[in-house]
């Protein structure tokens, strides 16, 4: 009897392993990628179901074990799913293998394998398994296994092919999700892969690790180190840890990225991850625990090349040439690598400046082709000699590294071949100062104003790397914003208003009655008796005669002619403001600025309603650049006209004239066109104006050809300058003697990179102006003849040694550039071009103590000019001060918003 109820259990036992297993429900299995336990009635069996689905998996596992009696298959494949949640693949992989070789009917325990044997990497035994088992089930755990094998091996068309054949079975689970957005992760569709698996409502390790790769490939940092921080609360791993670091290195925050990596440095003793621990380190600043990391790793692997390069470079930015000598020797003497060969020649060529020694090295050692021609380069390129230098460089085949890139990238520095330096220097290390170096000057130099202030911001993120300062100097390419012009035109109102304004014809009657004014305003009475002792007055006469002599020679453009006729008038009428003006303004058409606004403020002293002296004095202001003097000499000449309007019965109308000016330079022109375009006295005068303030207020053209057909003062060349300077077309040309059109002309061209056929001038501004054209235009031959007539003219002449002394330093004569500032300083004269030129002097010739003097001189004194900032900026970065760079740029573009076009001043590298 006995034996028969052994048999009937034995019976029983079999036919429940052939029979279709009925699988739980658990939501954890559910989510993962394999099927759940199955259901089994036996008491043990049941009781680790129970523990199971509580997820007391351990504890269930006991009692799997001890229902084996009970139904084996079930028993090992319920211990399989337990240990597979538990995340102990080995054994669960076992398990199921047992579960399946005692019932190889047993298609869950043959899946669950599967799903083991892809979590252990064994990527070829799982896939013969989902081969066997493709066209004998429809698990969509199968499915997605499947598919997550071809992701592992890189086949995502295979790996599509399978998800899609799930996604008709499980579109919404969770292990469909995740396997989905894994999948969308590999091919590159990244926000695609973030919206999907970001639906997942309880996401896994292997989520919130995808989320942090997708946010990385998508430069959304924070959002990543969120991810990954999420997957490490999950699980500790190497490469959610790794992820981790990589987004604080992004963010340039190398502090966070160091404790990532000595984190990650408790799961794996792997040295590349102790390279990024010390390489972290060191790009956070923390050099004696980089050089500690590094000297471990050296103690145990004695030719790590890696190690001995960062150490070294650690040592040489920090500037100890004792210890980086030490470094690259000990590294020369342990690797025979060519990158060590190399660095140490470099070292001693560069650094050390030991240049037998290591011509020594290069000359008489058998290196292969490419070491040696990279040698060979590199010592040419020490000594200057670029044309050998890039002989060699050319003869570089196969080994094109990060050194070859430095000197080629050097070489295109020093040929000044800029546009070439910066396309190869994207191919140098990054973490050497050389290359944000060389991209500042070469952008610098092409004026790229926007990526210099880039990389004025950048300098700030990378402060680490510049404890060392480069090595530069600064050379004068010559621009027209670097001369002291007497005749600029750039389309500016001054400059049109300049080119209008005449002298003013006296008229006795109305001559007496401004000067009663004045009397009445100025010194509050009327001296009748000195009025009609001045009317009987000979010099009265003459003095009156003289100046419309002067007039007619002026408006003739005899402007030296003229200027003799005023000065008789000022001799027979003393103080008189209205020929003061008139002296001014030929001086002025002269090109002598200092005399001109000499004679302007002598005017408005003697009698402050000679408004037309305010306009002589608004241009002058604005050409030196002083925009808010100039402007609040508008102002004046507005609030004077008013007092005179209120206390005269009738203006003359050059007052008027005078008034619409002003209103036009501080840009009131609706004023201006509300008033006159209403006005039913339409004289010549009036249109003029009316069609100035519609040029200025909209910059159409169209009122320039209006203004060409009036015949008022010089309109046929205002309307040729401004056409030039408003459509750049530079053919337009009058034929005449006026010097003052002529000059402008010249330089108008002259900024255009055409030379003007100048007739050989006759006064000093405008011979000054004819040398500095001549630099300009690098003919530095015919400005040295042109400076020689000069000293013979004008041997007293402020401005001759303004302009020789520009001349001298821009062809580097140090010595004649030095007499020339000295001379300049005899004569105790001095302007905003003595200054600037003292500055570039002291550039070149570097002397830091006397130019970091002569630049806080220049800024308080023309706070609104930016050159003596450039030149701080300059002295900012040659000292590696790039927080003052930083500022200095900033401030530049502020008062000028292209000081990049309008700067002279270049900087070179000077060494490797």
């Amino acid at each position: 009897m006995k034996k028969l109820i052994l048999i009937f259990i034995s019976l029983a036992i079999l036919l429940s392993c052939s029979n279709k297993k009925e699988i739980a429900k658990d939501n954890v299995s559910e989510q993962k990628n394999i099927e759940s336990i199955v259901i089994a009635k036996t008491p043990t069996l049941s009781k680790g179901n129970e523990l199971f689905l509580n997820g007391k998996y351990d504890e269930a596992i006991k009692y799997f074990e001890q229902g084996l009696q009970e139904n084996k298959a079930a028993a090992f494949y319920n211990m399989g799913v337990s240990f597979f949640l538990l995340e102990n693949y080995e054994e669960s992989k076992k398990y199921f293998k047992m579960a399946y070789e005692l019932d190889n009917t047993f298609k869950e325990a043959y899946i669950n394998l599967a799903a083991s044997l892809i979590q252990l990497g064994e990527l070829d035994e799982a896939e013969k398994i989902i081969k066997e088992l493709e066209n004998d089930t429809d698990s969509s755990k199968l499915l997605i296994n499947a598919a997550n094998i071809y992701l592992k091996t890189g086949n995502t068309a295979k790996a599509y092919y399978y998800l899609d054949k799930a996604s008709k079975v499980v579109p919404d689970t969770q292990f469909y999700k995740s396997s989905y957005g894994a999948y969308l992760l590999s091919i590159g569709e990244y926000s695609k892969s973030i919206q999907v698996i970001e639906s997942i409502k309880n996401k896994e390790y292997t989520d919130y690790f995808n989320l942090a790769l997708n946010y990385y490939n998508l430069n959304d940092h924070n959002k990543s180190i969120t991810s990954a921080k999420n997957a490490l609360e999950i699980k500790n791993t190497v490469e959610a840890y790794d992820i981790l670091a990589k987004n604080f290195e992004a963010m340039n925050d190398y502090i966070l990225a160091a404790e990532t990596y000595r984190n990650l440095l408790r799961l794996t003793d792997d040295v590349g991850y102790k390279h990024k621990y010390a390489h972290a380190l060191y790009k956070g600043g923390d050099y004696n625990r980089a050089i500690g990391i590094l000297n471990a790793i050296i103690k145990d692997y004695p030719a790590d090349k890696a190690s001995y390069l960062l150490k070294y470079k650690i040592y040489d930015e920090l500037g100890d040439t004792e210890n980086s000598t030490k470094t690259i020797s000990e590294a020369f003497k342990n690797i025979k690598d060519n990158e060590i060969i190399y660095k140490f020649v470099w070292h001693y060529l560069v650094r050390l400046e030991k240049i037998d020694f290591a011509k020594k090295i290069i000359f008489n050692n058998n290196f292969d082709n490419d070491l040696k021609n990279l040698l060979m380069s590199l010592y040419y390129l020490k000594i200057n000699n670029l044309n050998n230098a890039k002989i060699y460089l050319d003869k570089v085949t196969t080994t094109k590294t990060r050194d070859y890139y430095h000197l080629l990238t050097y070489y295109y520095m020093k040929s000044k071949n800029y546009n070439s330096a910066l396309n190869t220097l994207t191919n140098m290390d990054e973490d050497t100062p050389e290359k944000l170096w060389y991209e500042f000057i070469a952008n610098w130099n092409i004026k790229n104003q926007a990526k210099v202030i880039e990389l004025s911001e950048k300098f700030l993120d990378n402060l680490r790397i510049f404890k060392k300062k480069p090595k530069v100097s600064i050379t004068i390419s010559p621009v027209l914003n670097d001369f002291d012009l007497s005749f600029p035109f750039n389309g500016t109102f001054e400059d049109i208003l300049r080119l209008s304004l005449t002298p003013i014809i006296i008229n006795p009657d109305e001559m007496l009655d401004f000067i009663a004014l004045g009397y009445k305003l100025l010194q509050e009475k009327e001296s009748k008796k000195a009025l009609e002792e001045l009317k009987k007055s000979v010099n009265f006469a003459t003095a009156i005669d003289e100046n419309n002599k002067g007039f007619k020679a002026f408006i003739e453009y005899d402007f030296l002619n003229a200027l003799k006729h005023f000065k008789n008038a000022e001799e027979n009428l003393k103080n008189n403001s209205i020929i003061l003006y008139n002296i001014g303004l030929t001086y002025l058409n002269l090109g002598e600025k200092q005399l001109a606004f000499d004679y302007f403020d002598r005017a408005t002293i003697f009698n402050r309603f000679t408004l037309q002296a305010y306009l002589g004095k608004a241009i002058l202001l604005k050409i030196d650049g002083d925009i808010t003097r100039s402007s609040n000499q508008y102002g004046l000449l507005l609030t004077n006209y008013d007092i005179m309007l209120a206390n005269a019965e009738k203006l003359l109308p050059y007052f008027e004239f005078s008034k619409y000016y002003a209103q036009i330079g501080l840009g009131r022109y609706d004023t201006v066109l509300d008033d006159l375009i209403t006005s039913e006295d339409k004289v010549e005068f009036y249109n003029y104006v009316i069609n100035l303030a519609s040029y200025f207020k909209s910059r159409d053209t169209k009122y320039l050809d209006k203004i060409k057909g009036l015949s008022t003062f010089r309109n046929e060349e205002i309307y040729g300058l401004l056409k030039i300077v408003s459509e750049s077309n530079n053919t337009f040309k009058i034929q005449t003697n006026d010097i003052t059109y002529n000059t402008m002309l010249a330089n108008i061209q002259a900024s255009y990179g055409q030379k003007y056929e100048f007739k050989f001038p006759e006064n000093a501004p405008s011979l000054k102006e004819e040398i500095y054209r001549n630099i300009l235009f690098k003919d530095y031959q015919n400005a040295f003849k042109l400076l020689q007539v000069f000293s013979r003219k004008y041997f007293k002449n402020f401005d001759l040694y303004k302009t020789s002394m520009y001349y001298f330093m821009t062809i580097n004569d140090k010595t004649n550039a030095e007499a020339s500032m000295t001379a300049l300083e005899k004569l105790g004269k001095k302007d905003i071009y003595t200054e600037y030129y003292k500055i570039l002097y002291f550039l070149k010739y570097f002397n830091e103590k006397r130019l970091i003097k002569q630049v806080n001189s220049f800024i308080e004194s023309y706070p609104y000019d930016f050159r003596g900032i450039a030149a701080n900026a300059i002295l900012s970065f040659r000292n590696s001060n790039f927080k003052n760079l930083r500022n200095d740029i900033i401030n530049m573009s502020t008062i000028e918003p292209e000081f990049l076009k309008k700067l002279s001043v270049e900087i070179e590298i000077e060494d490797l």
